[in-house]
């Protein structure tokens, strides 16, 4: 076997190494013309479900109503204002 002669395995790739590029080249051509040609993979895009329209809707709705209440209770980012919240002085003292 020419493979347990490193001499002969040389002088083997050397004498097959057109043959064996031309395979190779077959292969990827092979590969290339089939992924081209024969679309089997989806669609990334095409393959999400699209959302429901009311589903769409009721999220809105539902953001929309949770910012009216937050503005109509009041609520705001800042740290409380003891005057706006009209609570007696002593409960925001340190004893």
């Amino acid at each position: 076997m020419p493979y347990k002669d490193p001499e002969r395995k040389r002088g083997w790739e050397q004498e097959h190494r057109a043959q064996r590029n031309a395979q190779k080249r077959q292969r990827r051509l092979t590969v290339r013309n089939e992924s081209s040609g024969n679309s089997e993979r989806p669609d990334p895009a095409s393959s999400q479900k699209a959302k429901s329209a009311w589903k769409t809707v009721f999220e809105w709705a539902a953001a929309l109503g949770i910012l009216a209440l937050s503005v109509w209770s009041g609520v705001s980012g800042a740290s409380p204002d003891p005057d706006r919240l009209n609570l007696p002085p002593d409960r925001f003292t340190k004893p």
